[in-house]
């Protein structure tokens, strides 16, 4: 990792976020100590975590920005999913199964991608959003994926 970029870590905060998540580890140990099995579960989510936090702490995030409409495009295409093929779960149909993984919620996903192509989407428009019929496409390009998830 460059140097430059280590300057900007939040030590205090970096270590507030273990300390909880070491916290959280000994709760969840001590309520289910008679059953391993959710324990190694737990500690197999925090480390996944903790390698997705280094790996999006390295990342140039500015190389998303070539992919926006990508991202949009996958974002929408996996809300249509779920309206053909979606699973339903606790009385909701936003869930596509993927076997042996389980479930999955693409609406969730979507948020994440939407913010990037969004930001992506309204840098293109910078100085350009001062009337109501300027501002329609950013309507239409949030409101479809809100539909398809209300849907």
């Amino acid at each position: 990792m460059e140097s430059k970029r280590l300057k900007f870590i939040d030590r205090a905060f970096v270590l507030s976020v273990l300390a909880l998540v070491a916290f959280g580890l000994v709760v969840v140990y001590s309520a289910i100590s008679t059953s391993g099995s959710s324990f190694a579960r737990q500690m197999a989510a925090v480390l996944i975590g903790l390698a997705a936090a280094v790996f999006v702490v390295r990342f140039d995030y500015m190389q998303l920005k070539r992919y926006s409409w990508l991202l949009y495009s996958v974002a929408v295409a996996l809300l249509i999913l779920v309206l053909l093929l979606g699973k339903e779960v606790n009385g909701t149909q936003g869930w596509i199964k993927l076997g042996a993984l389980g479930n999955f919620q693409p609406a969730e996903f979507t948020k994440v991608m939407l913010i990037l192509a969004f930001a992506d989407f309204l840098s293109k428009r910078k100085g350009a959003l001062d009337t109501f019929s300027q501002l329609l496409p950013c309507f239409v390009f949030m409101g479809l994926p809100c539909l398809l998830i209300i849907k």
